[in-house]
């Protein structure tokens, strides 16, 4: 367990820090380890040791949750651009039931 908490330590930090190469992939994978961790804290009694690892770890949660939401509104702001996008060429590219009309004058 202390290996896992160990890596799970070492993941936080990495991704508490602003590096835009980082992707939401790591962050999942960062969500499945605490997800481990967090199934295997409901089966045992903590150690001590256990116990200053997660202290440590909970520390970046907020600079985690930063990068995070981050990632969440940069994907929706693309998201809008492509729906507006889509309305635009839908408008532009629209043909209408006639191309012309005819009018007949009366005599």
């Amino acid at each position: 367990m202390d290996k896992l908490l160990e890596q799970l330590l070492a993941e936080s930090r990495t991704l508490s820090q602003y590096d835009p190469s980082i992707t939401y992939e790591r962050y999942g994978e960062l969500v499945d380890q605490r997800q481990t961790v967090t199934d295997l804290i409901a089966q045992r009694e903590l150690t001590p040791s256990e116990k200053q690892y997660l202290q440590e770890i909970l520390k970046y949660e907020s600079m985690i949750w930063k990068q995070m939401q981050r990632l969440k509104s940069e994907a929706a702001e693309g998201i809008n651009r492509l729906n507006i996008f889509k309305k635009q060429r839908v408008a532009y590219d629209q043909q209408g039931a006639y191309e012309g009309f005819l009018l007949d004058k009366r005599k």
